[in-house]
């Protein structure tokens, strides 16, 4: 009966969890690539499970057992008419006040049925398990760190093992052939509780040890209400659910929206859940509470002063996991007996799908970039905090003080040694946290809380305290505007994308990346009169400043605020000589309203942040691009990055469309310095002639890596 019981509950989890990047990867490129697919959908996948738990919850409490278990059999079979899996965007006007809702929409009719049965499988097949004589039926717990172990073992196997190895297809397919055997494990279930049920009382686990005197000193022997209990629930599931979702998206931000860097942080969650729920706690309450101070420390100091891509995710998300290791013991710690098994688990899933909602759809609304991890994890540790000063009570406070202030001047000192640069909102955030840890370890909560709550507005202040000119956000990413003395530059993310230099009769000179001196300016002063050039990515919208009088130059961008941007903030698009033209929308899907040949020179430059849109790189998307460009035309693509090494990837591109591709590495040149990399494309085999710094120009190394729409693998070229 264990094993049975164990292996559904297993390949439950494992479904659960292995479609929701599935799902989330076939929607990438219907919405150009954008991490915050991942955190809408993250979204759907939470009310769902909400849903499921609250369905399971009201079928085991209002059916007989019988009655209930022979329902769920017959339910559980009717998803099978939904496979195999397909999700589409479904149809929309492009403007980003429909995404979240398209992006929502395709997930339900794509795989809501399915994954609303297979989500009910985790509490259900626990209270089943309660209702027979086995004599480990009062306390069925063991049955969820069997399914956390199993989502672990989903979500892992999902970049490493099924994507480099099944086109999305072929992944379809697999999960429904997985769900078919859980059927027959639910069926096996179900016969062994029909057969072997108990007819007496179930008897009652032993009340966890939080509920009569906690062990982190907050229970102090008083009656917790049920109302009280309840919002504790909810509250310890909503922070590292937050959490996750905003660790989430500061990976996604600055590498890719792709599965590998969406299940880090997912599957450090569910491992922290898998250690508070086990019989025998690998690491206790205690040890996370004194790691998560030092840890997070050392996670600033990785992020001020750029640190190895590596090591700063390791510290991040330890810091991450650390802090979720708190919540999930004391969440587990607060369990209640099997009569309310799942109610535990409804309240512990909203407490999820608020950290969703957060996340999702509050946060894009009054936060002008993702900062919504540091507020949470501030809250988070403002809760923490009592019990960590209790913790360090018994020293010096002096000698917890000094320890603190070195960590900060080693932090700082970091800072300003190798990023010279230091910005003043990463000097005021970060140095407001480490001042927060320093009061809440010398016993001062009050004054920590109060400093909190300050921290909390400074995400929504910073860009007008400190001087930054404008601060936005949409679906497709955030942005930021500085002026300095000399120019004025666009940030998407963490990195720049666009200057404009502020002396009058130099506004109209491309700097950074576009200087006449780099790459870009190497090709577009050949684009002949009466030519048309098109590009994918607008940014500040420099490009504009090479378009001659009689040349047409159109922008293909997914962002209407981007749009917005360029024209309010910089001048480089009212200056242009020629016609310039701006069409809103995904590029590959506005190509295809460009006749065949009609450019005589496409560019490819549309990063978000440093994150690649993987959809663009594909061989699909190379034919789609040969299609619109010239017999003699020239593809330029813009492979500029700090942790991946994309030309192969761009090189396997032209190879397959026939092209032949060189790349130019320059160092930063011009007032704006931008060090930066391009690869050009042509059909002649050869450079034309007149081509400045043709000697700079170098075939590709002999590596190709081959992406398609249905499979991408990242860790091929990881620098």
């Amino acid at each position: 009966m264990v094993f049975v019981y164990v292996t559904a509950s297993f390949l439950s989890a494992v479904l659960v969890f292995s479609v929701q990047p599935l799902a989330s990867r076939m929607l990438l490129p219907d919405f150009g690539g954008s991490a915050a697919v991942w955190t809408t959908s993250v979204l759907f996948f939470q009310v769902t499970l909400l849903l499921g738990y609250l369905y399971t919850h009201l079928a085991t409490n209002v059916l007989r057992r019988r009655p209930q278990v022979i329902t769920h059999v017959v339910l559980i079979v009717l998803p099978v008419v939904a496979l195999p899996l397909a999700v589409e965007a479904t149809p929309g006007d492009g403007g980003t006040a429909s995404i979240v809702t398209r992006l929502l929409v395709g997930l339900a009719l794509g795989v809501g049925l399915p994954f609303l049965l297979v989500s009910t499988s985790g509490p259900l097949l626990q209270r089943w398990f309660s209702w027979t004589d086995h004599p480990r039926a009062g306390d069925p717990y063991f049955l969820y760190a069997a399914s956390n172990v199993g989502s672990i073992l989903g979500l892992l196997t999902y970049p490493f093992v099924i994507e480099p190895r099944l086109d999305l297809l072929q992944q379809s397919r697999a999960w429904s052939a997985g769900y078919l055997a859980l059927i027959l494990l639910v069926f096996a279930c179900a016969w062994l509780v029909i057969r072997r049920r108990t007819t007496v009382a179930t008897p009652s686990a032993s009340p966890a040890p939080h509920e009569k005197d906690g062990p982190d000193g907050e229970g102090h022997g008083r009656p917790q209400g049920d109302a009280w209990r309840v919002a504790r629930w909810v509250g310890l599931a909503f922070v590292p659910s937050s959490l996750m979702l905003g660790a989430t998206t500061f990976l996604s931000t600055d590498v890719a929206a792709i599965p590998l860097l969406w299940v880090v942080p997912l599957a450090i969650y569910l491992a922290t859940f898998v250690v508070a729920f086990a019989t025998r706690r690998p690491i206790a309450h205690d040890a996370a509470m004194r790691l998560f101070a030092p840890i997070t420390l050392l996670a600033a100091a990785a992020w001020l002063a750029r640190w190895s891509l590596p090591v700063t995710i390791t510290l991040v998300m330890g810091s991450f996991a650390a802090i979720a290791m708190i919540f999930h013991h004391r969440l587990a710690d607060s369990r209640p007996d099997v009569g309310g098994l799942t109610a535990f688990y409804v309240w512990m899933s909203v407490g999820g799908a608020l950290g969703g909602i957060l996340n999702g759809i509050i946060a894009p609304l009054l936060l002008p970039g993702p900062y919504e991890f540091l507020v949470v994890g501030i809250v988070a540790a403002m809760i923490a905090g009592k019990s960590v000063n209790e913790l360090y009570e018994s020293r010096p406070r002096w000698v917890a003080l000094a320890a603190l202030v070195g960590a900060a001047a080693a932090v700082f000192g970091l800072g300003f040694l190798v990023r010279a640069g230091l910005e003043t909102l990463d000097l005021v955030l970060v140095g407001g946290v480490l001042a927060w840890f320093s009061l809440a370890l010398i016993g001062r909560s009050k004054v920590a809380m109060v400093g909190a709550i300050l921290l909390l507005v400074v995400p929504t202040t910073s860009a007008y305290i400190l001087g930054a000119q404008r601060a936005d956000r949409s679906f497709f990413g955030s942005y930021r505007v500085d002026t300095d003395m000399s120019a004025r530059s666009l940030y998407s993310g963490t990195t720049a994308h666009g200057a404009q230099l502020l002396e009058p009769e130099l506004s109209t000179r491309p700097v950074g990346y576009y200087d006449p001196e780099g790459p870009v300016g190497d090709w577009l002063p050949l684009v002949g009169r009466d030519r048309s050039i098109g590009v994918i990515g607008l940014g500040a919208g420099t490009v504009a400043t090479y378009v001659r009088e009689g040349q047409d130059l159109r922008y293909h961008e997914i962002d209407a605020l981007v749009e917005e941007i360029a024209r309010e903030d910089f001048t480089f698009l009212e200056q242009a000589r020629g016609d310039v033209e701006v069409v809103i929308g995904d590029g590959r899907l506005t190509l295809q309203d460009v006749p065949d040949g009609g450019y005589d020179l496409l560019m490819i430059d549309a990063f978000t942040s440093d994150s690649i849109p993987v959809h663009l790189l594909t061989t699909e998307a190379f034919e789609v691009y040969d299609r619109v460009i010239d017999e003699d035309g020239v593809l330029l693509v813009h492979i500029s990055n700090r942790y991946l090494d994309l030309e192969p990837v761009v090189a396997a591109g032209a190879d397959a469309i026939g092209m032949t591709a060189w790349t130019r590495r320059a160092p930063g040149v011009g007032p704006v310095k931008k060090a930066t990399i391009w690869m050009a494309m042509t059909r002649r085999g050869e450079l034309p002639d007149g081509l400045p710094n043709a000697d700079q120009w170098v075939e590709p190394g002999s590596a190709r890596v081959s992406w398609t729409d249905d499979f991408s693998n990242l860790v091929e070229v990881w620098n």
